[in-house]
């Protein structure tokens, strides 16, 4: 492994930035090297904030974390991961158009796949229900794609849907990239330059725990689409999606912005 230290730059770094659980840029600034300096504190070793190689050897001893158990209800931050865990019947959709860090709700995150007009007047491109009202009805390719449903008696199902039309007695739906039980990019059309959206980014996943029956809401930084699947499994979750990552992540709970963007959005999930 490469020796890296303040001012370096690249693969290494984002690797070692992932492993201290901070913002992958790929860039050795003061942070990284804060951080690093406590790593060797913690860990026993010269504290130089160079990564060389008795600082890598360390970070391969570490085990892995053991996944945790999700909150019954309400927020908590697991390790760099956003989590809000709510009854799936207190999900709505929010229609609001504008910067997301301006949207005046206590509890919300990111929601299906959106664009915009050249005008800047956003519009969504999934499937979107609200209260049983079918507020959009397309799939960005044209072809089935994951969506996360809700009936009104509390079941929760995630299916491959073209389009809503079909499906009854539905309370609230959203549609993204089905990751639980498997990952399905290339069913859903996304692939060649599409195939971005499992990136590493900020990624916000929806997911449902059968064991407690409860939606699990949760933004996990520098997060590939594999990775979003990782943190639903680790929450209890056997289906769930991926909304939409990377500029248009955002988490509010409990009235606090946990990770903000201010890009114009469609709509938000809120609880």
């Amino acid at each position: 492994m490469s020796m890296i230290k303040r001012g370096s730059r690249g693969e290494w770094v984002q690797k070692l930035q992932r492993m201290l659980d901070l913002t992958a840029d790929g860039i050795f600034g003061p942070k990284t090297e804060s951080a690093v300096r406590i790593w060797q504190r913690n860990h026993s070793i010269g504290v130089d904030g160079i990564v060389g190689p008795q600082t890598w050897a360390s970070f391969q001893n570490v085990p892995a974390p053991k996944p945790q158990p999700p909150p019954d209800n309400g927020y908590r931050l697991i390790g760099s991961t956003h989590v809000y865990t709510k009854d799936p019947l207190e999900l709505f959709h929010s229609v609001q158009d504008k910067r997301a860090d301006k949207i005046q709700l206590d509890n919300f995150m990111t929601s299906g796949y959106q664009w915009h007009h050249d005008d800047g007047v956003s519009y969504p491109l999934g499937i979107l229900v609200e209260e049983g009202r079918v507020i959009s009805d397309r799939q960005p390719h044209g072809k089935p794609a994951g969506t996360f449903i809700v009936y009104w008696n509390g079941d929760v199902a995630v299916k491959e849907l073209l389009t809503i039309q079909g499906e009854y007695s539905v309370k609230f739906a959203v549609s993204g990239c089905t990751i639980l039980p498997s990952i399905k990019m290339v069913s859903a059309g996304f692939v060649g330059k599409f195939a971005d959206i499992g990136r590493e980014a900020p990624r916000p996943v929806i997911g449902y725990n059968p064991t407690i029956r409860k939606a699990i809401m949760a933004v996990r930084p520098a997060s590939t689409i594999q990775r979003g699947q990782d943190t639903l499994r680790n929450l209890g979750c056997d289906r769930g999606i991926t909304l939409d990552a990377g500029g248009s992540t955002i988490f509010v709970a409990d009235g606090k912005i946990r990770h903000r963007t201010t890009r114009r959005l469609y709509s938000v999930i809120a609880w």
